[in-house]
């Protein structure tokens, strides 16, 4: 081969310094640089060198670096086993305590339906009825006792976390090299030639980026917003990104500013859970459901804000209970709401009701689930309702005919949630059977099922360019996945109670949580290089 420089004479030696170069010379390239510039050693002899430090090296075989790495994949897969394991006994015991709770408080309501006359009252319930009036000393030393575990292990989790980080970003710089060597050996004679014009005695790797792209998915928690004082059932980015909605257990609605998490506003009317709250696509009306009441006095009412002022703008009525969720469609004028029984022993109300945003009024009423409408969801076109509830199912609605078009049947359990992907052909749900499910909106086959939650999937959210699907669970996690594959990409921890709500950011670069333990989350979700040159 001859020399890229002096066409005319052969490759004869190699250079071996530290110096960069363009390693092969040939009589001239000598010359003109002089002996001194270049420690040099002929082909042949440097060949056999360097089969003898191969062979020296046993590169052949497994290596002290490979061995470390298959320890370190055995020590992880252990890791993952016990961790799994605690994850799984802390679920059910925290299942097993809301049981309990849910069973105590179910006997208080039938308590006081059951009341009607105190004098003749049995010495049980009247005790039941004093520790209610009095305040539940076992609950509250209950309630303390699970705010000290909640601490120590939010504070345990979050410095074990902390310490991984910080070894993972030591092996930052042992990638670079690895992938800067192989990038070096890759390099064909053409492109060594073309270098070496540019520079003489300097290499320089004119490879496309896109050959040793590595890609990953960098997520981390951005900002913790507290400011409720009950669960966050719902939350709601405005269209464009600024502002974020949440509704909660404390029967009020704030607006939070998504850049610097400070309240912006909070809307007051409510006298029941805010289940659901969601922006209208002008971003300037944000619609709200509840119970609104007691169960003597039940409103049930979904409301209608003017999100500058913070004024109530309608209050809508038709719902005989609870109002569970709520939804704009595309062009703004029609709002649905999906309603649902408050608790097993009262008859319940699983209508859709299609509004008028303009007047106020109702337009249709959808019925067909024979349990409470949980999540509702307009197809991008507006053309298309799925909803999904509490028997189990999912069913789509023609928004034109007021026709049921399609009913999915597969899980097992409650249909917690439902959303359209941006493109309109997939359906995503989550269920109280733990897992996460794809549909092709055209055949009404499942395309996929996601596992790994432990717990009930309350909440899934499509990214905006439809790659990523967001799902928050009662195991407390909120997990990323790739649609296409159906791998879980990421898992988000943080929250110590329920995740009732995900929600991606109109720009994709941010997804937003709300759980049962008061806090919500904004977490930074981006596609970085993991290799910067």
């Amino acid at each position: 081969m001859n020399c890229a420089f002096h066409n005319q004479c052969p490759i004869f030696m190699i250079c071996v310094s530290s110096h960069q170069c363009q390693r092969k010379l040939c009589v001239e390239c000598l010359h003109e640089q002089g002996q001194g510039f270049h420690k040099s050693l002929l082909i042949d002899k440097f060949a056999v060198q360097a089969a003898q430090k191969l062979k020296e090296k046993k590169l052949d075989e497994t290596s002290e670096l490979s061995q470390y790495i298959m320890s370190f994949k055995s020590m992880l897969s252990q890791t993952e086993s016990i961790m799994k394991k605690i994850q799984k006994d802390l679920s059910q015991s925290i299942k097993q305590l809301n049981d309990w709770i849910e069973q105590v408080n179910n006997s208080y309501t039938n308590l006081i339906y059951e009341t009607s006359n105190l004098a003749e009252s049995s010495q049980i319930v009247l005790e039941k009825l004093v520790s209610i009036v009095e305040g539940n000393a076992e609950k509250n030393s209950l309630v303390m006792q699970l705010e000290k575990i909640n601490k120590w292990l939010d504070q345990e989790i979050r410095a074990f976390i902390e310490k991984i980080n910080e070894e993972i970003v030591k092996t930052q710089p042992l990638i670079k090299q690895v992938f800067r060597s192989y990038s070096m050996v890759q390099t064909n004679s053409q492109e060594d030639k073309d270098c070496v014009r540019k520079q003489q005695f300097s290499i320089q790797t004119n490879q496309e980026e896109d050959d040793f792209k590595c890609e990953i998915l960098k997520t981390y928690e951005i900002k913790k917003l507290d400011g409720h004082c009950g669960g966050v059932n719902s939350i709601c980015f405005s269209p464009d990104g600024i502002s974020l909605a949440s509704g909660s257990h404390d029967y009020s609605i704030r607006l939070w500013n998504s850049k610097s998490g400070q309240q912006i506003a909070q809307f007051n009317g409510h006298s029941g859970w805010v289940n659901c709250v969601c922006f209208s696509h002008d971003g300037n009306t944000l619609a709200s459901g509840s119970g609104d009441a007691s169960i003597f006095f039940p409103d049930n009412s979904i409301r209608l804000w003017d999100v500058r002022t913070g004024k109530q703008k309608a209050k809508l009525k038709g719902h005989s209970d609870y109002v569970y969720s709520v939804c704009f469609a595309p062009d703004g004028t029609i709002l649905v709401s999906g309603g649902g029984r408050r608790n097993s022993n009262l008859n319940g109300d699983h209508s859709i009701h299609l509004w008028d945003v303009k007047t106020g009024q109702q337009k249709a009423k959808l019925d067909g689930h024979s349990n409470s409408v949980q999540s509702l969801c307009f197809s991008p076109d507006g053309n298309t309702l799925a909803s999904g509830s509490t028997d189990n199912s999912i069913r789509l609605w023609d928004v034109k005919t007021k026709q049921e078009k399609a009913k999915f049947n597969g899980h097992v359990r409650f249909v917690w949630s439902v959303c359209f992907s941006p493109d309109g052909g997939t359906l995503a749900s989550g269920s109280a059977d733990n897992s996460i499910r794809l549909w092709d909106v055209r055949t009404g086959q499942e395309k996929a099922k996601l596992d790994g939650h432990t717990w009930d999937v309350q909440s899934v959210s499509f990214s905006p360019d439809g790659t990523t699907l967001a799902s928050g669970s009662w195991d407390s996690s909120i997990r990323l996945w790739n649609v296409k594959t159906g791998e879980q990409k990421a898992q988000l921890d943080g929250h110590n109670g329920n995740v009732f709500s995900v929600c991606f950011s109109p720009d994709g670069t941010t997804l937003a949580s709300g759980s049962n333990d008061l806090t919500i989350r904004l977490w930074s979700v981006k596609l970085e290089n993991c290799i910067d040159y």
